[in-house]
Formats: structure tokens, C-alpha cells, sequence
């Protein structure tokens, strides 16, 4: 059996939080280990889109993972705001799910959450912590990321395309790792 080739993508501007950094590493080593000793999937590399749009980011990052040509089979997207524990990785791709994601508290002292179940077991996430396998983006149209209006009420990049997928598939939320996972402002969330 061919291991599965992962690649790490997120987005930035022009620097990233330290305690991203510290998770970013601690990820990738305890991934690159993990993925030797078991043989079942080998980080490819990762990706950085600078941007300060994540709509136009996220339609870009997949864009240069199908242009490498380089038979990645996943994509595992952080946004540089998160936390997020060493594990992350190999617990999203051994639940055996196309896209799979996390739940994370905003950016604010009132307790509310990025991420939503919006019909039974199909989930509405951010892509602060999500995975997902590369056959998704054959099976959606592009552009998979468009942010716009429904009325006066705006839809993000990342809940129309979990819309998207949830139409012909489904997007799911592992809950258990949703509580490792924090969102960094001036503290974490």
C-alpha cells in the first residue's frame, strides 16, 4: 500500500503567531515520525499563501497543490491564528473522512463558535483545522471558495464551501479534538 501524501497549507500575511509556530512544528515532527513508523501517509511539504484574502488564498492553495503534479492525495489546512495539538494530523486523517474539521471558539470574550452542525452529521466549519482529501475538489465546482452575500447576511469562504460538500457528501466534525484547538487574538480562545 502507497502511503498518502499530505500537504500542510495555510494562510498568512506577513508573520505569523509564535504559538502557531511552536504548534506548526510540533505538528509536522510528531507527523513525520508517526507517518514513517506506520507507513500509512508521508508529509508531501507545506504551503504558505500570504494573502490578505482567504477567499482568493484557499482557491490559490489548491490550485498550486494540482499544479505540483506531485500526487497529493490531502490537504491539511491550519490558519495561522490557531493552536492546535501535535496529533491533529494523524487523528483527521485515521478517521477515514474526506473532510473533516474541528469546531473553535471566535475571537471574542463572549462564548461563541466558528462552526455549526447544520443538518444531522453534516458540519459548517472554518478551516482554522480541517482536512481534506483532494477527490473533494474534483467532485465541487470551482471556484471552491466564494465569500458573498445571501441578503444582508455574509457567507464566508470556508461555510460556502462546506455548503458545497455538503450536497453531495458530507463535512464532518471530529468533537473530541475540537477541545485542543484554540483561536489566538491577544489570548487564547
Amino acid at each position: 500500500m502507497t502511503p498518502a501524501k499530505v500537504m500542510i497549507g495555510f494562510l498568512s500575511r506577513d508573520m505569523v503567531h509564535a504559538d502557531f509556530a511552536d504548534s506548526f512544528g510540533r505538528l509536522y515532527a510528531y507527523s513525520m515520525v508517526i507517518g514513517m513508523k506506520n507507513g500509512k501517509f508521508m508529509i508531501s511539504g507545506d504551503i504558505n499563501i500570504k494573502t490578505s484574502d482567504p477567499t482568493q488564498g484557499r482557491n490559490e492553495l489548491v490550485l498550486s497543490v494540482k499544479a505540483a503534479n506531485a500526487g497529493i492525495d490531502a490537504i491539511l489546512w491550519i490558519d495561522s491564528d490557531m493552536v492546535f495539538p501535535p496529533h491533529a494530523l494523524v487523528r483527521l486523517l485515521g478517521s477515514g473522512e474526506d473532510v473533516i474539521g474541528c469546531r473553535y471558539r471566535k475571537r471574542q470574550e463572549e462564548i461563541s463558535w466558528v462552526g455549526r452542525e447544520a443538518e444531522k452529521g453534516k458540519w459548517e466549519l472554518g478551516f482554522g483545522l480541517m482536512f481534506t482529501r483532494m477527490n473533494i475538489f474534483e467532485r465541487i465546482p470551482f471556484p471552491w471558495f466564494d465569500a458573498h452575500y445571501e441578503g444582508n447576511i455574509r457567507i464566508s469562504e470556508d461555510e460556502d464551501f462546506c455548503r458545497k460538500v455538503n450536497r453531495i457528501h458530507r463535512v464532518a466534525c471530529d468533537e473530541e479534538l475540537s477541545r485542543e484547538v484554540f483561536h489566538l487574538g491577544m489570548k487564547r480562545f
